[in-house]
């Protein structure tokens, strides 16, 4: 019987590190398919949640004419109870008619409610919008 050379032990250990990878990602496969099933699980249907807290969405608009009517559309569109919902978008001291497209949407909406602001002495911009 031959005696086994460097070489032989040398394809024995990488054979079986070949192995111990693949049953490494047979291993990741099977349990991230696992996890993956059960994440498909979580209940995205407003109907199947228990409780719903009430939730306020703040929406900073400087100059948004053109798009804050689909925004507020776009949320009110949600699925979150309308009741628990409430919209309040900051019209940042505006110059187009942002203020005017705004009354036109809370006359539709009864949740949604708009803060004028003034231009102030100091801060400006969305930071200042926010802490009114």
């Amino acid at each position: 019987m031959k005696a086994l050379t460097i070489w032989d032990y040398a394809f024995v250990i990488s054979m079986a590190i070949v192995w111990f990878i693949l049953l490494y990602h047979i291993f990741l496969t099977f349990f991230g398919y696992r996890y993956f099933l059960k994440s498909q699980k979580i209940p995205t249907d407003s109907d199947e949640l228990p409780y719903y807290p009430k939730v306020t969405v703040l929406v900073p608009a400087h100059n948004e004419e053109r798009v804050i009517g689909n925004t507020v559309d776009a949320i009110m569109r949600s699925i979150y109870p309308k009741d628990k919902l409430e919209v309040i978008v900051i019209n940042d001291s505006s110059t187009d008619r942002t203020g005017e497209v705004l009354r036109e949407k809370a006359k539709r909406y009864s949740n949604l409610k708009i803060l004028e602001i003034k231009p102030p002495l100091g801060a400006k911009g969305k930071a200042n919008a926010l802490n009114q």
